[in-house]
C-alpha cells in the first residue's frame, strides 16, 4: 500500500493508527474525533492566553504590542511609522521601532480595535492557533508549554513567539514569518516551506507598496538595538554548540539556529525551545527551566533597567534552558532501526522526526 510521509522521513502503511516506538511518533490519523479534540484544545488554550492578557491589562500598563498598534495606525493614515513612533516623536515610546514594517501590516486588523481588546484578541488567537497546530501534529507533550512561565511572559508582553511556533508546525500560517525575520530564519531553516516563503514575500510586497522606504528606515534603527544578542555569546553559551554532534537531527538544527541568531533573550524567548523536546520528560525539564529563569530574574537577581533584565534573563536562560536542551539531544536514544524495519516502517532519514 502506498504510505504517507511524516516529518523526519518516516513512512507507514496507509490507514494504520498512531503508534510509538522508542518515543518516535510514526503516524497521525485524521478522524472526526481528532478534529473535535483539536478544536477543543484551541478554544481552551485560546481562552487561557486571553485570560493572561486580560490580567496583564489590569495589573501592568503597556506591552510590546502597544508600539506596534501605534505604528499600524500611522501606517493606516499613510504616514511613516519610523518617523512618528519613538523617543521624542508624535507617539513617544522609550525606544525606536525595531520591528520591520511587515509586522505592522499584519497588526492593522488589531489596530482597528481598542488597545485592551487588541491584546486579548492577539494573544487569544495566537494561543489557539498554537494549540491547534500542536494537536494536529500529535505532539501532545508540547502542550506543557502552556504551563510555562515563558508562555505567560509571552502573553503578558503580547509577543509573536506563539504564532511563530504555530507557523512552524502549520506551514499555512508561514506568512507571519515576515513579522520577525530573525526567529523566522531559524524556524524556516529547519523546515523550509514554499507556502511560508510565498506568504512572507506577499506581506513584504504589500509593505513596500504602502511604505517604499521602510527597509532603509528599519535598517537604520536595527544597529541601535543593543539587546539583540545570540545565546552562544553569553557566558557558557558556547557549550550549546556541542549539539552539532547530532546535526542530522532536526531538533539539533533547531537548537543551534535558535542559539546563533541575535534575539532578545527575555523570558518569552525560551518558548520556541519546546520545539526541541521530543517527549513529556524533556518538556517537563524545559518547563522547570523556564520557571528557574523567572525565579532568578524576579526573585534572586532583579534589575531596574531593561538592559539589566535582558542580561540577567539571557544568562539564566542559557544555563537553565539552552544547556539542558543540548544535553537532551546528546543523551537521547536514537530510534532502533531494526525494530522499525521489523514492524514494516521505512526510515529514510536519521534522527528524531519531531520538529
Amino acid at each position: 500500500m502506498r504510505g504517507r510521509t511524516l516529518p523526519g522521513q518516516v513512512t507507514t502503511p496507509k490507514g494504520t493508527s498512531l503508534r510509538q516506538i522508542n518515543g518516535m511518533r510514526l503516524t497521525v490519523g485524521k478522524t472526526p474525533k481528532r478534529t473535535v479534540v483539536v478544536a477543543s484544545l484551541a478554544l481552551l488554550f485560546g481562552f487561557w492566553g486571553a485570560f493572561i492578557a486580560w490580567r496583564a491589562n489590569v495589573i501592568v500598563a503597556g506591552s510590546d504590542l502597544d508600539e506596534g498598534l501605534a505604528a499600524a495606525r500611522f501606517l493606516m493614515h499613510g504616514l511613516n511609522p519610523y518617523t512618528h513612533v519613538g523617543p521624542g516623536l508624535a507617539s513617544p515610546w522609550p525606544w525606536p521601532i525595531y520591528y520591520p514594517l511587515p509586522a505592522f501590516v499584519l497588526e492593522i486588523p488589531f489596530a482597528l480595535l481598542s488597545d485592551n481588546v487588541a491584546h486579548l484578541v492577539f494573544v487569544g488567537l495566537s494561543s489557539a492557533l498554537l494549540a491547534a497546530a500542536v494537536a494536529r501534529k500529535g505532539e501532545w507533550h508540547m502542550l506543557l508549554l502552556f504551563a510555562s512561565t515563558a508562555f505567560v511572559n509571552a502573553a503578558v508582553r503580547t509577543q509573536w513567539a506563539p504564532i511563530l511556533m504555530a507557523a512552524f508546525l502549520w506551514p499555512a500560517l508561514g506568512f507571519v514569518y515576515a513579522a520577525k525575520p530573525n526567529v523566522a530564519a531559524a524556524l524556516w531553516g529547519v523546515r523550509p516551506s514554499r507556502s511560508a516563503l510565498v506568504g512572507s514575500l506577499v506581506v513584504v510586497a504589500v509593505s513596500f507598496a504602502l511604505q517604499p522606504s521602510w527597509l532603509s528606515d528599519w535598517l537604520r534603527a536595527s544597529p541601535m538595538a543593543p539587546h539583540l544578542k545570540p545565546a552562544v555569546l553569553y557566558p557558557w553559551g558556547w557549550l550549546v554548540l556541542f549539539a552539532a554532534f547530532r546535526w542530522r537531527e532536526p531538533n539539533a538544527q533547531m537548537l543551534l539556529f535558535l542559539a546563533l541568531i541575535p534575539q532578545t533573550l527575555a523570558e518569552y524567548a525560551a518558548l520556541p525551545l519546546f520545539l526541541v523536546t521530543g517527549n513529556r520528560r524533556e518538556a517537563m525539564v524545559l518547563l522547570l527551566g523556564t520557571a528557574l529563569v523567572t525565579l532568578w530574574v524576579h526573585g534572586f537577581h532583579p534589575s531596574k533597567t531593561d538592559m539589566g533584565y535582558i542580561a540577567s534573563s539571557g544568562q539564566a536562560m542559557v544555563l537553565a534552558c539552552y544547556l539542558p536542551c543540548s544535553a537532551m539531544l546528546l543523551f537521547r536514544r536514537s530510534p532502533d532501526r531494526r525494530l522499525l524495519r521489523h514492524v514494516g516502517v521505512d526510515v529514510r532519514g536519521s534522527g528524531n522526526p519531531t520538529p
